[in-house]
């Protein structure tokens, strides 16, 4: 099997793909799952209002989440990245494969 450098590129990026993608999204649904755990965690007294439309977003803060909203809040945090991440990734090899691939038609 004599692979040349573009087949491996499209071989690759066609498994690594789908990966990526499922990856990135469920990390997104996890940082969602998180910040609604956050959202349970408020201080007493403070409301979704309070925080949500902070322009500090209510970023480790004290005053307005307990420790365990805090802690929630951090996951959210690295889990929205992490999905970022690996969103952008997967756009870049998306990107890398449709530059490798010949959209010509032989003749």
């Amino acid at each position: 099997m004599d692979l040349s450098l573009k087949g491996l590129i499209i071989l690759v990026g066609d498994a690594l793909l789908p990966v990526l993608i499922v990856a990135g999204l469920a990390s997104l649904a996890r940082a969602v799952v998180n910040e609604r755990r956050m959202q349970r965690h408020r201080q007493p007294g403070v409301t979704w209002w309070q925080v949500t439309w902070r322009r500090d977003g209510g970023w480790r803060r004290e005053d307005l989440f307990t420790p365990e909203g805090l802690a929630c809040q951090r996951q959210a945090s690295k889990w929205g990245l992490i999905g970022a991440i690996l969103l952008l990734c997967a756009v870049l090899l998306a990107w890398i494969v449709g530059m490798t691939v010949d959209f010509h038609a032989p003749g």
